[in-house]
């Protein structure tokens, strides 16, 4: 297999890594990695045994690549998937929205990335979650995904198995920044959890938590439903962190549906 090295930068986090901090040499796309520190940041970070840890989130590739964490290069490695592939026939209105429909989601688009790039304080410090709907995945992190036999964007999300009217929980604590309806994500639900980490829930039949609201961990925030630009019921989840889209399942015990 040849390596492609890109050189990445992740600003975010270089300036509060210290000279000389020895990190891990790689990480997996979509994962994450982390590392002591010694200083005050508005970063995610980890407390255990009286020690802090910077959680760094790792972006998707396609082709192994290196990215500059401060003094450090580390190496980001493709995840093999194998023949996890998504086929699906459509309808050709289905996939070409018109004008207005694509200004409409820019526009949304645009609005999550602000959103995300937020750095706010922390409610916890720890990455224990629980699983928004108990059930199974039906879609994985990184599933290729072609539409009429057009290959199209990674799924970087992990859809889960629900029916329509299943309560999705938060899965930490949060606060709702974002209780709207999307063109694509439909009813969605974005929770900010602090220091960068935020999680996304779309599709939602119905909300049931208020934009601005402080959730705790078990909250039913929302209900599976099909809204948005779906086919049936399920949950659409999806984990920010530094901006970065990462694996949901790394934080999870959840069996795949067998097709």
């Amino acid at each position: 297999m040849r390596f492609v090295f890109l050189l990445l930068t992740l600003s975010s986090c270089s300036t509060i890594v210290e000279r000389n901090t020895v990190l891990p040499s790689e990480g997996k796309s979509g994962g994450i990695i982390y590392f002591p520190i010694n200083v005050d940041t508005q970063t995610y970070k980890v407390i255990k045994d009286n020690q802090a840890f910077y959680i760094v989130g790792l972006p998707y590739v396609t082709e192994d690549q290196v990215v500059n964490i401060g003094d450090n290069e580390i190496l980001v490695k493709a995840v093999n998937l194998g023949n996890q592939n998504y086929h699906k026939e459509k309808p050709q209105t289905f996939l070409t929205p018109s004008l207005e429909e694509r200004e409409r989601a820019s526009a949304e688009y645009l609005l999550v990335q602000k959103l995300i790039a937020q750095r706010t304080e922390q409610l916890t410090f720890d990455l224990e979650f629980i699983s928004p709907v108990d059930t199974l995945i039906t879609s994985p992190y990184g599933k290729k995904r072609f539409i009429n036999d057009a290959p199209r964007s990674p799924h970087l999300a992990t859809d889960i198995r629900g029916k329509e009217g299943t309560p999705i929980l938060a899965p930490k604590d949060g606060r709702a920044v974002l209780v709207a309806n999307h063109f694509y994500g439909g009813n969605i639900v974005i929770l900010d959890h602090g220091g960068g980490l935020f999680s996304s829930y779309s599709h939602m039949q119905k909300h049931n938590i208020l934009q601005g609201e402080l959730v705790k961990k078990g909250t039913v925030i929302g209900f599976v439903g099909s809204t948005g630009r779906v086919t049936g019921p399920h949950l659409h989840w999806t984990i920010y962190l530094n901006e970065n889209r990462i694996n949901p399942e790394l934080f999870i015990e959840l069996d795949y549906l067998q097709d």
